[in-house]
């Protein structure tokens, strides 16, 4: 190899690491911008979804009613606020002047401090005061009974709260009946002998519960308590008209197109996460809740109140 053959080569390598050298310069910083940056803005979507709520509304055509139903549907408070005394949801909620309102439990949170536990009561009590106030009990709050013992409950039905847990109503609005009941365990055999599970009161409060002509409602916590896949075998599709639950935040972490991501008993890219999902003989409309736990915070999943209306068939 000649001379000049090597000296053009050892300049075009020092030219090659000055430029890769001049490249490093500018793409680190601009790496570590966008990197900044866009943890910034998912800081700044979280902190969103955390104080705002949306108010999501669902139209139900059935022959069941003979009037327009208005229902407010609500869940997973764990103690956060929307203004003082959370007068923003109150306001919301009596803006859209329900007939009845539905709680889906989780309204507190198990290490609540019986101050903290406040924030839920009163809200409770302020919906109470605006329509007849119907609600089926989160893990949270079973959780914080058996720790603390029954005050919780009597203080839910002090505040015009009325609980309904393997049992029903008949609730009177518009001139016409809705039959609302209440589980928080799972709707189907779970874990009993066939024979326990037929003879228990929750098949009991099941039976009763679909025998009936009027529009009937379940309040569910938990959307995986009505069906869970790994159970399919053992499901149950109820003469139910609407299952309402919570539970789930909206999936936390709801990517755009994509969807939530993980849950709990569902595992990726969970199909009750959020919305409203045919069941079979039900619709289930899962609200996406009004709060978080720790650090499980919300990534383009707002807070939410939902307001369904039924009207008659056409």
């Amino acid at each position: 190899m000649s001379p000049q053959t090597v000296k053009k080569r050892s300049k075009n390598t020092r030219a090659r690491r000055e430029k890769n050298k001049k490249v490093r310069r500018w793409l680190l910083p601009s790496l570590a911008f966008l990197a900044v940056s866009a943890a910034a803005l998912l800081g700044l979507e979280a902190l969103r979804c955390s104080h705002e709520f949306i108010v999501t509304a669902y139209r139900i055509e059935t022959d069941k009613v003979k009037a327009p139903v208005r229902m407010v549907l609500f869940s997973d408070l764990h103690e956060n606020e929307f203004g003082e005394g959370n007068s923003r949801l109150i306001n919301a909620v009596a803006a859209l002047e329900p007939d009845i309102i539905f709680c889906v439990g989780d309204m507190i949170t198990l290490t609540d401090t019986e101050e903290q536990t406040l924030i839920g009561l009163d809200f409770l009590e302020a919906a109470a005061g605006i329509a007849p106030t119907y609600m089926a009990l989160g893990n949270h709050e079973v959780s914080y009974v058996k720790m603390h013992g029954a005050e919780l409950l009597r203080q839910l039905e002090y505040r015009g709260v009325k609980i309904l847990n393997e049992e029903y109503a008949e609730v009177e609005t518009a001139g016409q009946t809705v039959r609302v009941g209440g589980v928080y365990d799972y709707c189907f055999n779970y874990g009993q002998t066939q024979e326990a599970y037929r003879s228990s009161h929750k098949y009991r409060f099941f039976k009763e519960l679909c025998d009936t002509e009027n529009y009937t409602v379940l309040l569910c916590h938990r959307p995986t308590a009505y069906y869970l896949e790994s159970e399919a075998n053992y499901y149950e599709d109820w003469d139910i008209d609407l299952v309402l639950c919570g539970h789930t935040h909206g999936g936390l972490w709801r990517l755009p197109v994509i969807g939530s991501i993980y849950l709990p008993q569902q595992g990726f890219f969970p199909q009750l996460d959020w919305g409203k999902k045919d069941m079979g003989n039900a619709d289930m409309i899962i609200g996406a809740g009004l709060g978080h736990e720790a650090v499980l915070f919300r990534l383009f999943d707002p807070c939410e109140i939902v307001c369904i209306e039924l009207v008659p068939q056409e």
